[in-house]
């Protein structure tokens, strides 16, 4: 389990804290994540320009993945994605913007397509997003889990995503 808050440290110990960063700092490798800037959000960081970030790389060890990380931050991207595709941005990939960031850029209109397009994508998916992860999150929260059969999501083996309906 991903830890999310000081309260769930002390459930977790200190070899599940360490267990945590250890395989956050393999999934950090394979991540894209924004440079979080007004001016250029639509670009990426490079590994190593977000492992020098005190402000990002951090919480990436501790949370990612939670409940805290997934209220901070904001997944957007496009559904399929080709493995083949060498370009590399944020028309091609998911990346990680700061969920209140991209509140404040949902509405702007711009005149870059990539920035247009992530404003796009963030008006349609920000407001059922924050919906789930805004609030305050705790081991002792409760929730009920309901699956409907015949709607579902899988992978081609070529890693593309399929809606199914049965």
């Amino acid at each position: 389990a991903m830890v999310g808050n000081a309260n769930s440290a002390a459930l977790v110990g200190p070899d599940g804290l360490a267990m945590v960063e250890r395989v956050n700092r393999l999934l950090v490798e394979h991540i894209h994540f924004s440079t979080q800037k007004k001016t250029n959000y639509e670009q990426f960081l490079s590994l190593a320009e977000l492992q020098s970030s005190k402000r990002f790389y951090a919480p990436i060890l501790k949370t990612f993945l939670s409940a805290q990380y997934l209220s901070d931050f904001v997944g957007l991207g496009f559904a399929e994605v080709n493995p083949k595709e060498k370009d590399v941005n944020s028309l091609t990939q998911t990346a990680f913007y700061l969920s209140e960031m991209m509140g404040q850029q949902m509405y702007r209109m711009e005149h870059e397509f990539e920035k247009e397009c992530i404003n796009q994508m963030a008006r349609s998916a920000l407001r059922k997003y924050s919906q789930k992860f805004q609030g305050g999150q705790n081991l002792h929260q409760k929730y009920r889990v309901s699956i409907r059969i015949g709607h579902g999501f899988t992978y081609s083996k070529y890693n593309t995503l399929m809606h199914f309906l049965n």
